[in-house]
């Protein structure tokens, strides 16, 4: 069972209090701004005001080649561009120096990155062949052009065993490297050098997680890297291999092809000057600050934030940032006089989960009644999903219809024909819902589906009342959920009416609220019938690990068997275009949902917090996601 993160919400008599004690007639003192240092460059038609975003501690100097803390990264987003972009749903740029267009939430966006991408898969070597093509205008901050050999250090550093930090290329399965580092090669075959702009990568096989191990900062040789070290015709790459000391020592400044040049940074704070020669045009706000926000304490952050500390904030948790923005703004929203906030996915998405080997008719998964009965508890348990959560935390959480995290490439988007709201068909497909439905509607018809499911699976129905036949009658319904989290009182609220309804048609659902190691411990020796799960957001999309039939029981959690499914999740993993990975997704899910084995119920969110009178809301990225932040359009953002 994959690990849940500990989320806090906050009480509303507990934000009330905070929002009295901040005092609710807005947020105009920018007092705080005027103490702060500036910065001491200069940017294009650009204001002297620097945009200040609330951070954790940074370190005392950034290298892209050191261990980074959470806020380096951000130091490191401002500083560097990273070697492939990606689209809000996670899907790699392919051609970014002109500009890429792409659809999302209804909406044309153009996306730029500094290289063009290209990928094959060689089905008959059982290779894939990666082209980067540099833009031969990108600039590094201190003037200089990026060319191969910039790209070709870069990964021969982030590939050295001596680098220890967060940087996964060398799970990228790149030709010849095992070799390189065992020391039987002096070179890594599958990075080849094809021109001053063009490098070519080759791999084993075909991996989508390969193009984020993939995504790199890309770093000058000059300035990191030794350049009379370098000869790539013969085979030395700028630093001792197996040392690269070298490239972190004596640096007093970061230098690569982000939209900002670092100035200075400590751990109470960083300071940023715009990047001129950024490839995407000169950012339209001058100066950036990171400053320490210290602790964890999220109501005092958004406190600071109001009274004009910081300019930005982003928060784990995103229903303080609701209650706030909409009882602080004069009209009532997220949107409004004194805050914007949007939110994106967080780190997890939530499920109610059914294992289809406890859940069965005459201990056979897979049969149309079995399948029937687990699809008679989710159509119930999927009904009214979004009353019970917005009830509870408002629009800013999502809820889901695939089990995945909300904003990914391989979900339908919800302006797709064939995006479905989770179980809300009966058995003849038909929907079941209309849109002007109140929820005591939506219970009754989703109980009338659900009466079809358990007769379809052996109940015997007489006045209203469902009987089990002789292949039922041993079968116990329970559901169990984690007592130490906070979202699992939402569920149990939510299920506790659920388990109303199914009593009135005889059917008994206990309900049982359990610590997180007895959860565990029954999944492991495969005794849980159904529960409440938080699993990790991926943005690599991988359903081998949940659903796939070959792997062990304890690692399949749902007890699907099924050869269709096992064959489009094998297709998946050989299909190097996205668009038809995309319907073999749909496939998937289809066959996932035809097992009756998960119920989707939301995505946990981020808010991400700008004021608004102190920043042009404007310029500020639309439709964030988990896959494209705040940070990616960071040159768009103007302060006033």
């Amino acid at each position: 069972m994959r690990r849940r993160r500990r989320r806090r919400i906050i009480p509303w008599t507990g934000i009330l209090v905070c929002l009295f004690g901040i005092g609710l007639s807005g947020c105009n003192n920018d007092s705080a701004n005027s103490n702060l240092p500036k910065a001491g460059g200069k940017g294009k038609d650009s204001a002297d005001k620097p945009l200040v975003i609330a951070c954790s501690e940074l370190s005392d100097s950034l290298n892209p080649f050191s261990d980074l803390t959470p806020s380096d990264k951000i130091a490191l987003d401002l500083t560097f561009s990273s070697l492939i972009s990606f689209d809000r749903k996670g899907e790699p740029i392919k051609w970014g120096l002109d500009g890429e267009k792409k659809n999302y939430n209804g909406k044309e966006y153009t996306y730029k990155s500094v290289a063009d991408l290209s990928f094959r898969y060689d089905e008959a070597k059982d290779r894939t062949i990666y082209t980067f093509t540099l833009g031969k205008d990108v600039k590094f901050s201190d003037g200089e052009k990026v060319n191969s050999d910039d790209l070709i250090f870069s990964m021969y550093a982030y590939l050295d065993e001596s680098y220890k930090g967060d940087v996964k290329i060398k799970d990228a399965d790149i030709l010849g490297y095992t070799s390189y580092i065992s020391g039987n090669s002096d070179y890594i075959a599958g990075i080849k050098r094809v021109s001053n702009n063009v490098v070519e990568v080759t791999t084993g096989g075909y991996d989508i997680e390969t193009i984020h191990e993939m995504d790199i900062p890309i770093c000058p040789l000059h300035y990191y890297g030794q350049k009379d070290k370098y000869h790539y015709s013969d085979r030395e790459f700028g630093f001792n291999k197996g040392d690269i000391s070298s490239l972190i020592k004596d640096k007093d400044f970061a230098i690569g092809t982000g939209a900002y040049k670092l100035v200075s940074i400590s751990r109470d704070s960083a300071f940023f000057d715009a990047n001129e020669d950024y490839y995407k045009g000169c950012p339209k706000t001058a100066f950036i600050t990171l400053k320490n926000r210290g602790g964890s304490d999220e109501n005092k952050l958004y406190s600071e934030l109001c009274e004009g500390v910081y300019d930005m904030a982003v928060f784990d948790n995103s229903q303080l940032v609701y209650s706030f923005a909409v009882l602080s703004n004069d009209n009532g929203t997220t949107s409004g006089n004194d805050f914007t906030a949007q939110f994106i996915d967080g780190e997890e998405y939530q499920c109610i989960c059914i294992n289809a080997n406890n859940i069965c008719v005459n201990k056979r998964p897979d049969t149309t009644k079995s399948k029937a009965l687990r699809k008679a508890f989710a159509t119930l348990f999927a009904c009214n999903r979004s009353a019970a959560i917005q009830k509870k935390f408002g629009f800013s959480t999502k809820v889901i219809n695939y089990p995945f995290m909300a904003s990914s490439w391989a979900v339908p988007d919800t302006e797709d024909e064939d995006y479905r709201e989770a179980y809300a068909y009966d058995n003849e497909n038909d929907e079941m819902f209309d849109k002007n439905m109140d929820p005591e509607t939506r219970y009754e018809k989703a109980l009338e589906v659900a009466k079809d499911y358990f007769k379809e699976a052996g109940y015997i129905e007489s006045e209203g009342i469902l009987k089990p036949n002789d292949d039922l009658k041993d079968m116990e319904y329970e559901i169990y959920l984690p007592l130490e989290h906070d979202d699992g009182a939402v569920v149990y609220t939510y299920l506790s009416e659920i388990v109303k309804y199914l009593d009135g048609i005889g059917i008994d659902l206990k309900i049982k609220y359990v610590k997180d190691s007895k959860i565990e411990k029954k999944l492991k020796k495969n005794k849980l019938s159904m529960w409440c799960q938080n699993f990790k957001a991926d943005p690599n999309a991988d359903l081998k690990g949940l659903y796939y039939g070959d792997y062990k029981l304890d690692n399949n959690i749902f007890g699907i068997m099924d050869g269709n499914l096992d064959e489009n999740i094998d297709n998946i993993s050989v299909t190097d275009s996205y668009s038809k990975k995309a319907k073999l997704y749909k496939k998937c899910f289809n066959k996932i949902f035809e097992w009756g084995v998960v119920v989707p119920m939301y995505q946990f969110t981020k808010g991400v917090v700008f004021r608004s009178d102190n920043v042009n809301t404007k310029t500020i990225s639309a439709d964030l996601t988990g896959n494209y932040s705040w940070l990616d359009e960071i040159e768009k953002v103007e302060v006033i």
